[in-house]
């Protein structure tokens, strides 16, 4: 751990990872208006997404500076017309064996916890997995022209808010069925992907890229989780009911 450290500093390439060694150096992210807890309100949530759009070009400079280290370009992926599938196999299979190393606490893991510290400014983890999720919405805004960034001002009065207060993709169609929703948030993702690393006992089970896949397949019986985690993401949904899928 201490040779990854110290390779982590100098930006050598990391033969032995360390996700914790690795994001010591790394920015972590703090809005305007901290988002965790109640609904913030419209206008706090503008201005969270006016500073989001401001910093996402030098963040995404700085995950992709990281992924480098480990022979990931994303690059491709984020570039209209290009497929992106190469590149999210890489970066599963990356998840499935980077993330795995390193101490995080328990508190960390904690989705409260998480909710309340995810862009106060507290912790590079936290910030690591913000652009994590910043990239994998970037390569859908770049596949789908209708994609931009915002949030969702009805979440407050969806029975599970999962998206209140957060920056997410807006600008997707609903099929018939209404089994995915007009929306994504890739920072959640991020963070359930981690959990399930942390707690499942085969790391390749994390669920990172596949609501993105979904989306950009547009093909909803794609929509399943194989995390035992509540995986924060769209949910399978049952043959005997018309309901739509929600987000705990």
């Amino acid at each position: 751990m201490i040779l990854d450290h110290l390779r982590s500093l100098t930006g050598t390439r990391l033969d032995r990872p360390d996700l914790v060694a690795s994001t010591l150096n790394y920015a972590s992210y703090q809005s305007p208006h901290v988002t965790g807890g109640d609904f913030i309100g419209i206008d706090p949530l503008k201005e969270n997404l006016a500073h989001f759009l401001i910093h996402r070009g030098e963040r995404l400079e700085q995950i992709t500076s990281l992924l480098r280290k480990y022979d990931l370009d994303p690059e491709p992926a984020i570039t209209p017309g290009e497929a992106p599938a190469g590149f999210l196999d890489a970066l599963d299979s990356w998840v499935a064996n980077y993330w795995r190393t390193g101490r995080i606490s328990k508190k960390q893991l904690s989705r409260d916890f998480w909710t309340r510290h995810q862009d106060d400014g507290s912790s590079q983890l936290y910030g690591f997995l913000s652009d994590i999720g910043l990239l994998l919405g970037e390569i859908l805004i770049a596949q789908r022209q209708s994609c931009e960034w915002g949030f969702d001002p009805m979440a407050r009065k969806r029975e599970h808010s999962s998206f209140v207060n957060r920056i997410v993709v807006t600008g997707l169609a609903v099929p018939a069925d209404n089994t995915i929703p007009s929306f994504y948030d890739p920072g959640l993702s991020a963070f359930y992907a981690l959990r399930t690393v942390r707690f499942h006992p085969d790391p390749s089970a994390h669920d990172l890229t596949l609501n993105l896949r979904a989306r950009l397949t547009y093909y909803p019986s794609l929509i399943t989780s194989s995390s035992p985690l509540e995986s924060g993401i769209v949910k399978p949904k049952r043959a005997s009911k018309k309901t739509p899928v929600t987000h705990e």
